[in-house]
């Protein structure tokens, strides 16, 4: 594959990507969930997709997960995602990952909804 041509796949699955987290983030506002994206937690690079800071919830939005080389099923992004979810752990906050196919049938603002139902004593 020429330079050119894995920067333009890169940047495709980028916009791929970024269309799936539009689509959930609609459907939070869409339901008045109060969430914020982008979030990192301090002392480390990580960043989720969505946070929802007062429930100590972080969600990751996983496209690519059919490619070859996608963003989160390779062995090295598979073992990054492990630490990422282990560090968040550790200072008590809670983290699961939505698909893009449950994203569009509705099953991930569900799990969302009832996530933020429950609180940790």
């Amino acid at each position: 594959m020429t330079p050119a041509a894995a920067t333009l796949k890169r940047e495709e699955a980028a916009a791929a990507r970024k269309e799936l987290e539009d689509r959930l983030a609609l459907h939070l506002r869409a339901h008045k969930v109060p969430h914020t994206r982008e979030f990192t937690l301090p002392g480390r690079a990580f960043r989720w997709d969505f946070a929802f800071p007062e429930a100590r919830l972080l969600v990751e939005v996983s496209g690519g997960i059919w490619m070859k080389k996608g963003s989160h099923n390779t062995g090295a992004a598979i073992t990054r995602d492990a630490e990422k979810s282990a560090y968040a752990a550790g200072l008590g906050w809670r983290t699961f990952s939505v698909t893009g196919e449950q994203i569009v049938n509705g099953n991930a603002y569900a799990w969302i909804k009832k996530a933020l139902e429950v609180t940790i004593a």
